[in-house]
């Protein structure tokens, strides 16, 4: 349920993965515990969001489609990935949202504007 852009490492041709912490506020029983892959796909697809708002954040006042390539991204992600569960995975995305405005509330306020802002989109598209 980690599961961001900042874990994607390209080596030549191949893509590779990696997970150090998980999410660091959450007891490691829970971390380590099975569950839904949806959870990592809402993880990568707030990933996007917090990546186009950072963007969007740094260069304010130029003109950048922020919306068009969070949308952009988030469509060719699940395209990639195939069928989902779209009510569920709406649900996993809000719950991810809350954590991570939770998160940086406490612990990085200077960057609350990422989530702040993707749970605005969440509330205002339909997916």
């Amino acid at each position: 349920g980690d599961f961001h852009i900042g874990q994607i490492l390209r080596a030549g041709e191949r893509l590779l993965v990696l997970d150090f912490e998980g999410e660091p506020t959450r007891p490691i029983g829970q971390r380590a515990a099975p569950g839904t892959a949806l959870r990592d796909v809402a993880a990568m697809l707030r990933s996007f969001d917090h990546l186009g708002r950072s963007v969007e954040h740094e260069r304010a006042g130029t003109a950048a489609d922020i919306e068009g390539w969070i949308a952009a991204a988030r469509t060719a992600f699940l395209d990639a990935y195939g069928p989902v569960d779209h009510g569920l995975l709406r649900a996993l995305e809000f719950e991810k949202a809350c954590y991570e405005f939770v998160y940086a509330a406490e612990f990085a306020p200077s960057w609350v504007y990422a989530p702040r802002g993707g749970m605005r989109w969440l509330l205002e598209h339909d997916g």
